[in-house]
């Protein structure tokens, strides 16, 4: 059992909690003012509390909130001293996108939800910024009949259409989900949506997304896009 897991109770009842040499402290968990646009979830993540001067393990929002598709939740977690390898967002205690420590954790959510969610580190702590960023307008994407959420299983770069790199560069992490909505004509790139943008991605890069409650593992789609 990873050492983040250890504190997850203790997150739940007290919001967020400092390590500092050894000890602990609280941090506030005073509700912080965001744009309207934002569901709840996505406001309290803006909290200034959880962006540490000090080092900690992670953190939990103070309550299950509801957070809406196509919002986009961004961790960044570093630490020159701290023996971490893995940094983690949770809902409701399951993990559900990591990536390497150091770095920034960036996860689009696929639907509207009400979760209870946190962030942590597998080893000592680290010093965090942690945001949450509205969709800029309502989402123009059509989703194909059968499209459904796949799971990365690797860390993959996206591209703009098949075989041209998205330009400045982006790679989604192994264990981030997304809508793939189908495959080009060659069947070598499936087509995904982000962040309400239609990109691509090549096929042994993503696959059905096993163990999750609504998806189930359901078989990507294979139906031609353009």
């Amino acid at each position: 059992m990873r050492k983040g897991f250890v504190f997850w109770i203790v997150f739940v009842l007290i919001g967020a909690l400092t390590v500092v040499g050894g000890k602990f402290t609280l941090t506030p968990s005073v509700a912080h003012s965001a744009a309207p646009a934002m569901s709840p979830a996505c406001q309290a993540l803006n909290n200034p509390a959880y962006d540490s001067g000090a080092a900690y393990l992670g953190g939990v929002l103070p309550g299950s909130l509801e957070i809406w598709a196509g919002e986009t939740i961004v961790v960044e977690a570093v630490g020159g001293e701290s023996g971490a390898t893995r940094i983690q967002l949770l809902f409701d205690g399951a993990e559900v996108a990591s990536r390497d420590f150091p770095g920034a954790l960036v996860y689009s959510v696929p639907q509207t939800q009400t979760v209870l969610i946190g962030w942590t580190v597998d080893e000592s702590g680290a010093y965090w910024t942690v945001g949450c960023f509205a969709n800029p307008q309502p989402c123009s994407v059509q989703l194909t009949v059968d499209a459904v959420v796949g799971r990365f299983t690797q860390d993959t770069p996206l591209y703009w259409t098949p075989d041209k790199l998205l330009e400045p560069r982006l790679s989604l992490s192994a264990g981030k989900t997304a809508w793939v909505l189908g495959q080009n004509e060659a069947g070598d790139y499936y087509q995904i949506m982000w962040v309400c943008q239609l990109l691509w991605v090549p096929v042994d890069t993503i696959g059905p997304n096993v163990g999750d409650p609504v998806w189930q593992g359901a078989p990507l789609p294979t139906g031609v896009v353009q």
